[in-house]
């Protein structure tokens, strides 16, 4: 069964804080595509970084997301607004959002989410679905790679994750494309950002260890690669694919 992680107050105060900001990358990577839009949802929003991304091609925009803490830490702004929900029982009317985007939180949705979706988007609406996927790489520091690969990795499996097939579903695929962006971290930075992946964040949900342990584990694991520079660059991928309903 799939469980959305990402739920508690500790695991919303460490995203926001340790998450890295590139959905302006996304979002601008198909906003020519999308023109105008009057209003926008982004759908499992967490703490709205995602959602801010989108006011510069919508007039108005709503965020919305299942954790009440995650949406506590999120920035009000004018011409945004954030609503407590599920996206398998979206609380709008038919056709009401031009555009939705959904950002490393698809796979999370059931299939009652799908069909939502498309309910409440426009006729001719798109959906903009992308991930910012974090590669173990450190530049110029092999051994990160081969940490993630042989020592966090089988110690941390992968929750069970959903998949959707969109085009079966209604929505005709417009193109996708792939980026790459380096992101300075520190080594108490890169520590907080690993701690927000799902796999580590099950971990402590399920009783395996605590964050304090967590936190030691990659911590200690990881200092030595800091020496002698305080700071190190990490490659993220930002994987994008745009649809319109059909």
């Amino acid at each position: 069964m799939v469980t959305n992680p990402f739920l508690g107050p500790s695991v919303a105060s460490r995203y926001a804080r340790a998450r890295p900001n590139l959905h302006g990358e996304a979002i601008a990577a198909f906003s020519d595509a999308i023109g105008h839009a009057k209003l926008a949802i982004d759908l499992g929003c967490g703490t709205g970084m995602s959602t801010h991304a989108l006011v510069g091609i919508a007039e108005s925009v709503v965020g919305m997301d299942a954790s009440p803490d995650m949406l506590a830490k999120s920035r009000r702004a004018p011409d945004v607004s954030f609503v407590l929900g599920v996206a398998e029982r979206l609380p709008f009317a038919d056709r009401t959002f031009d555009f939705a985007t959904v950002a490393s939180a698809i796979h999370w949705f059931r299939l009652a989410a799908i069909e939502e979706v498309r309910r409440v988007l426009s006729a001719g609406g798109r959906l903009a679905v992308y991930d910012i996927r974090f590669r173990a790489e450190m530049i110029g520091v092999d051994s990160f790679g081969d940490w993630m690969a042989h020592s966090c990795t089988p110690r941390y499996p992968h929750p069970a994750r959903n998949e959707h097939d969109l085009a079966s579903m209604g929505f005709r695929s417009l193109g996708s494309e792939t980026l790459f962006r380096e992101v300075m971290m520190t080594l108490d930075e890169l520590t907080d950002y690993l701690m927000t992946h799902s796999e580590r964040i099950a971990a402590v949900q399920e009783g395996r260890e605590s964050e304090a342990q967590q936190r030691a584990f990659i911590n200690e694991s990881l200092a030595p690669m800091f020496q002698p520079a305080p700071v190190r660059s990490l490659t993220f991928g930002i994987t994008i694919e745009l649809f319109r309903v059909s």
